[in-house]
């Protein structure tokens, strides 16, 4: 699989476009104005020499959701320890961080809900684009350490599938926050980028977008 430089560019654009917008969406929980403010990306085929994974960590919170429709994988959003914390720190009232039974609790269901904005924010950008239908399923979480969230990525993963591993800045007026992407993807997904970037109407329709994007 050999992408050229207009169709990387578009997927990096597609992806800075939903998730600029998933930070809007996120100053719900930290009463602050969320800035992005770095992406890196990279797409591959999977094979023996794939990696999975590179979030480090004894207790990293794996969110991960299968994507069901006219393509099909799974998305996984993960946090370590430090950025639970923050998030917690930021979405939480003192009298619910004082009780760590609660901040346990209330921290899972804060990072399912930033899981179902950020990870929708990106599939309903793809479908939208590529009009094709893509919902995310219910997501779960599990809190493990390096090597066993390498193992259950790499269990939803198999040759016909491609991986797009992206790691973002998200930024309030005190925190910093980088939660990395990986998403296992049916091929076709990519076929459908490839068919979508030949359009020139395409291509302009998402460089609009970037600049509206960039004035905010």
């Amino acid at each position: 699989m050999k992408l050229s430089a207009v169709e990387n560019d578009l997927i990096l654009e597609i992806i800075n476009i939903a998730l600029a917008k998933a930070g809007d969406s996120l100053a719900f929980f930290t009463g602050e104005k969320v800035m992005m403010t770095s992406l890196n990306y990279k797409i591959e085929e999977i094979n023996e020499n794939t990696v999975f994974s590179n979030k480090k960590g004894n207790e990293i919170a794996l969110l991960y959701t299968e994507i069901r429709g006219d393509i099909g994988g799974h998305c996984f959003l993960n946090f370590n320890k430090h950025e639970v914390e923050k998030l917690a720190s930021i979405a939480l009232p003192p009298s619910i961080l004082e009780n760590p039974e609660k901040v346990a609790e209330m921290s899972k269901a804060i990072l399912l809900e930033v899981d179902n904005i950020v990870t929708a924010s990106v599939v309903t950008q793809f479908a939208n684009l590529l009009s094709i239908r893509m919902l995310g399923y219910v997501p779960n979480i599990d809190v493990l350490n390096e090597q066993e969230v390498i193992q259950t990525i790499k269990s939803k993963a198999n040759s016909k599938q491609i991986i797009i591993n992206f790691k973002t800045t998200y930024l309030t007026e005190k925190n910093k926050i980088e939660p990395e992407f990986v998403w296992i993807m049916e091929k076709e997904f990519i076929q459908k980028i490839v068919d979508f970037s030949k359009k020139e109407e395409n291509v302009v329709l998402i460089n609009k977008m970037m600049i509206e994007l960039n004035k905010e």
